[in-house]
């Protein structure tokens, strides 16, 4: 009985039953020890997005920070820290920069025959970390055809 409370607890938290991400464990440590704050638990939320994740995507990991201070300037600060963690083989696909000083990157690099993806969103006291694992061929599938794929069914 207690086994099945604690089975159910996690899954209500949304908390990963599976083995770390170095890589993401790594930036979020970093994201925490600058805000001195620890991520929101994803809930429900990050559990319905782990079990019902599009075809091609898996090892969906999520952290969400609250009440932060974003007006201090990050962009450069954090991309050196993707660097430094992933290495040079991360390629930054996109870096958006906006006059409120809402900011978002998105990183994509390849390790041992898998796509990772990496989303960073920093917005009025919000701070989102997004990692993902992609298939390959989806995602080359998707990048030929973005209306085709959006169309398909699973």
């Amino acid at each position: 009985m207690r086994a099945r409370s604690l089975l159910l607890s996690a899954l209500l938290v949304g908390c990963p039953l599976r083995a770390g991400d170095k890589v993401f464990d790594h930036l979020v440590n970093h994201l925490q020890s600058r805000y001195q704050k620890a991520p929101v638990g994803t809930g429900f939320m990050g559990f319905m997005a782990r079990c019902f994740s599009p075809k091609g995507v898996s090892g969906l990991r999520m952290a969400i920070f609250e009440e932060v201070d974003t007006r201090q300037p990050q962009g450069e600060d954090f991309e050196a820290v993707v660097r430094s963690t992933i290495g040079t083989e991360v390629t930054p696909l996109l870096r958006s920069l906006s006059r409120t000083g809402e900011r978002c990157s998105i990183y994509l690099w390849e390790r041992e025959k898998r796509t990772e993806l990496l989303i960073f969103s920093s917005e009025k006291g919000e701070v989102v970390l997004l990692k993902m694992r992609l298939d390959p061929d989806r995602l080359r599938e998707w990048l030929n055809d973005p209306e085709g794929m959006a169309r398909k069914k699973g």
